[in-house]
């Protein structure tokens, strides 16, 4: 081996406070001193990891039953505020499909049939007065 890697298997840690711990307990040191590797990595990696979860299920629940009743209450609110919203959208456009047709049957029953004549006829003459280059727009912009 060269010299650099003897210099690193060969210095020695202390032993940290938790190592020295559990080695003085009866039931754990024969565990430790037989599966070095399966130790570590359970109290490691699982063990924290099970400590972690444990902890947010129940700082979380203690939340959620803090929390819950005022949630509830915000949900509704928000959902009856988008059923509103969908009903009033839904008014508007059933409103607006029927709105030609009921103004021009309200048009048909305010005025007589001479009136609605004569404003066909002012129509019709402005229509024709205007050359053929001329647009529908400007006809009843005309007629504004």
């Amino acid at each position: 081996k060269s010299r650099r890697m003897r210099a690193v298997y060969s210095t020695k840690k202390e032993p940290s406070w938790m190592y020295e711990l559990i080695m003085e307990r009866p039931w754990c040191a024969p565990a430790f001193r037989k599966f070095p590797r399966t130790c570590a990595v359970f109290l490691g990696v699982i063990a924290p990891l099970f400590v972690l979860i444990f902890f947010s299920i129940a700082v979380g629940s203690g939340l959620a039953d803090v929390e819950a009743p005022y949630e509830i209450n915000d949900n509704d609110h928000v959902l009856e505020n988008l059923y509103w919203a969908k009903q009033k959208s839904q008014a508007i456009q059933n409103a607006t499909a029927f709105l030609p047709p009921l103004c021009f049957s309200l048009y048909l029953q305010n005025y007589n049939l001479t009136t609605i004549h004569q404003d066909l006829q002012v129509f019709l003459d402005l229509f024709r007065s205007c050359p053929s280059a001329c647009s529908t727009d400007e006809v009843v912009t005309e007629l504004l």
